[in-house]
């Protein structure tokens, strides 16, 4: 265009492919369990960023479960957030522990993490037919239940550093994995912080209460209708 100041043609276009790209690499749909009911809810807050979540089939009919949140925002956490991805496919692929694969993955993240940069992380593998659920925490919002018999909704204490801060061997050591047996019409709510720090006009936060709240008086609907 003449008169246009060089780079400027199509910026907002190169925004809005890179949003289509990122909204591509999540999955379209959850997956179909026997037993289960899965639904998922994801909006970007800005153009493009870093919140991720996935599900990975494994071998042995087990399915892993990630959730994750890279920090800052805008194209440096978009593209630490696809790097993430690749690293993760990989090591979910060579089969180990939760605390093994979470362990693999910091050490690849850390030769590639810019500094300054870290990446929270909650990592699970789910087993349909025990209901058995094994799960990591680096750093990431800890997950809600609501149990049906306790007729409550409790968080389930579960922490650990987050990615890319410290190096493979400290980090090892300060990861560790919490196996819970889901029961029949446990409702599991897992969530990044774009859910409870988002803002009213007024300002004031979502915060973590009104999503347990949120969780109690509806846990008795399809998981599709909880979500909505």
């Amino acid at each position: 265009v003449p008169g246009e100041p060089e780079g400027a043609s199509g910026r907002g276009d190169d925004i809005g492919l890179a949003h289509d790209l990122l909204a591509g690499l999540l999955p379209s749909e959850p997956p179909k369990l026997p037993g289960m009911d899965i639904a998922v809810f994801n909006q970007f807050r800005h153009e493009v960023g870093g919140d991720y979540f996935d599900f990975l089939p494994l071998v042995d009919g087990r399915l892993a479960i990630t959730i994750a949140d890279v920090s800052g925002k805008g194209v440096a956490a978009a593209m630490l957030m696809v790097r993430l991805r690749e690293i993760l496919h990989s090591v979910v692929a060579h089969g180990g522990t939760p605390v093994e694969t979470v362990a693999t993955v910091n050490t690849r993240l850390m030769q590639n993490t810019p500094r300054g940069m870290f990446i929270t992380l909650l990592y699970a593998v789910l087993a349909p037919r025990t209901r058995e659920l094994r799960m990591v925490n680096a750093g990431h919002c800890p997950p809600f239940v609501w149990r049906a018999r306790l007729t409550g909704v409790r968080l389930l204490r579960l922490t650990g550093p987050a990615l890319g801060l410290f190096p493979p061997e400290s980090f090892a050591q300060a990861i560790s994995e919490r196996t819970i047996a889901l029961e029949p019409a446990d409702c599991l709510c897992l969530f990044t912080d774009g859910i409870s720090e988002a803002k009213n006009t007024h300002g004031e936060e979502f915060g973590e209460g009104r999503l347990a709240a949120a969780l109690r008086h509806h846990a008795a609907q399809s998981a599709q209708g909880l979500t909505d």
